[in-house]
């Protein structure tokens, strides 16, 4: 009888293609520790590798706000400026801390 096909979940080939990618096992422990198929394994693996370079390249899409946060008027490729309060205090830090 056949297994019914299993949809394995992103962060599990991720789990998979590092450790093929770290080689501490080989495909054949792989194949036992995971219960998946050895070509299974070396295709996620070049998946990753082909992949990587995406990761630090492109521009991530920006995430929407927090409930509870302002929306930020900065632009998408700038960061929000701190207050001029925190780069010029009024009193020297020193003051601060005989009080």
């Amino acid at each position: 009888m056949r297994r019914k096909r299993r949809n394995h979940s992103p962060a599990f080939k991720a789990k998979v293609a590092l450790t093929a990618i770290a080689g501490e096992l080989t495909t054949a422990e792989m194949t036992k520790k995971f219960d998946v198929h050895a070509h299974q394994i070396t295709t996620w693996k070049k998946q990753l590798v082909a992949s990587a370079p995406d990761v630090f390249g492109k521009p991530q899409a920006k995430l929407p706000d927090a409930p509870g946060q302002a929306h930020s008027a900065a632009s998408p490729d700038r960061p929000t400026p701190l207050p001029r309060e925190t780069l010029y205090p009024s009193t020297p830090p020193d003051a601060q801390r005989r009080s």
